[in-house]
C-alpha cells in the first residue's frame, strides 16, 4: 500500500486512528460508525501516505457540533505540522 512496508503501515494506521480519536473503534466495521466517525476515518485514510497537501470537499457538512470541532481541531493540527490544506 503506497510502497509502505506492512510493519510501517500498521504503525501509521495505529497512529492515525489515535490522531482522529478512533483507536477504541478500530475493530468495528465502517457501517457501525457514526457519520462523524466516518468523516474522521476518511481524514485518517487521506493521511496514510503523509501528503504535503490535502484537498477536502466540505469536510464537516451534516456533522454534529462535537464531530465538527474534532475535524477542525485536527485540521489545525495538520496545518501546524506543515500540511497544506485546501477546503472547498
Amino acid at each position: 500500500c503506497y510502497g509502505i512496508s506492512s510493519v510501517e503501515l500498521r504503525k501509521r494506521i495505529d497512529s492515525l486512528l489515535d490522531f482522529v480519536q478512533l483507536s477504541k473503534h478500530a475493530q468495528k466495521m465502517v457501517n457501525q460508525l457514526s457519520g462523524g466517525m466516518r468523516r474522521r476515518l476518511v481524514l485518517a485514510r487521506a493521511l496514510i501516505n503523509r501528503p504535503d497537501i490535502i484537498i477536502l470537499d466540505e469536510p464537516t457538512v451534516g456533522l454534529d457540533i462535537q464531530s465538527r470541532n474534532i475535524i477542525w481541531d485536527k485540521l489545525l493540527e495538520l496545518k501546524e505540522l506543515g500540511v497544506s490544506i485546501i477546503i472547498t
